[in-house]
């Protein structure tokens, strides 16, 4: 009983760190902390549903084909987001910059009731309800994939980020964005790439979700919020503590609801997060200032 609630943890936490990494990358390198993050992941949802409307052989991994192309559109839509929209208000500071966020996450909402209406929409699957048996434990395909996806996702944004050239300089303009443009990087083209990825990682975040979730306007909502709870547990700008922040808070509630109340599972999350704050505010896995 233990080790299942454990495994149905960490594949739920899968999701929220998927979420969380695009979130925590925005702030650690933007010092942005993007609102309307959730509204991507619907969009992306909406993009998935799209594209597996279509009339294509699911293959052996479902409606799964989807999380690709998803994700690139949603990382075209995340660039120009950034050059329409973030980049211009950030001529008048990081404020303006933050209510934009706001006001696009409300106007997405309003928007998405608008063209797909508020019905709860979620696509058929082959592969739904399917589940691998290993050693007493059940593990549900459409959730490990998932968690598989988010440790992968992980390591290679880590990869990226300790080895290549953008990394390097995505590090640099996270440190100090004045003396990174002196050396010659391109703040603003950083700023792009790094929205790019945030917005595509959501988009696949959301094609991943909707074998086994539905979807509908409000959708991000429920996800982005505890996956700013565990990059806050995790440490605000920490791309690989927020995958751990995502899997623990998973982890409480699965426990939660199996050993206490279903009820509960919330409120343990919210208590952790508060007893995070009092005890050690710059989170678990950070060491008192921001990293990537």
């Amino acid at each position: 009983m233990l080790t299942q609630s454990i495994v149905n943890g960490l594949l739920i936490g899968g999701v929220y760190a998927l979420v969380a990494v695009g979130l925590n990358l925005m702030f650690g390198v933007m010092r942005l902390v993007n609102f309307a993050h959730g509204e991507f992941l619907m969009a992306g949802m909406y993009v998935a549903l799209s594209l597996a409307s279509l009339a294509l052989p699911p293959g052996l991994l479902g409606i799964y084909w989807v999380a690709v192309p998803t994700m690139l559109i949603m990382a075209v839509i995340g660039s120009a987001f950034y050059l329409l929209l973030l980049d211009r208000a950030a001529h008048f500071g990081e404020s303006p910059q933050i209510l934009l966020t706001i006001g696009l996450s409300i106007g997405a909402q309003g928007l998405a009731q608008v063209l797909r209406g508020s019905d709860f929409k979620m696509v058929p699957n082959p592969i739904n309800g399917a589940a691998l048996h290993l050693g007493g434990i059940y593990f549900q395909i459409g959730p490990a994939i998932s968690f598989a996806v988010a440790i992968g996702v992980t390591v290679i944004m880590a990869w990226v980020l300790r080895a290549t050239r953008f990394g390097k300089s995505a590090r640099a303009v996270a440190e100090n964005v004045e003396t990174a443009e002196m050396l010659g990087i391109d703040a603003r083209r950083v700023y792009m790439v790094s929205t790019a990825i945030a917005t595509g990682l959501v988009g696949l975040a959301g094609a991943l979700l909707i074998p086994y979730h539905f979807t509908f306007p409000n959708v991000g909502q429920n996800f982005v919020v505890i996956a700013f709870l565990a990059i806050v547990i995790a440490g605000l700008g920490s791309v690989v503590g927020a995958v751990f922040g995502g899997l623990l808070l998973g982890v409480m509630q699965s426990l939660t609801a199996s050993y206490l109340d279903l009820d509960l599972s919330t409120a343990a999350i919210y208590i952790l997060f508060l007893a995070v704050l009092l005890l050690r505010p710059q989170g678990l896995f950070t060491k008192g200032q921001r990293t990537l």
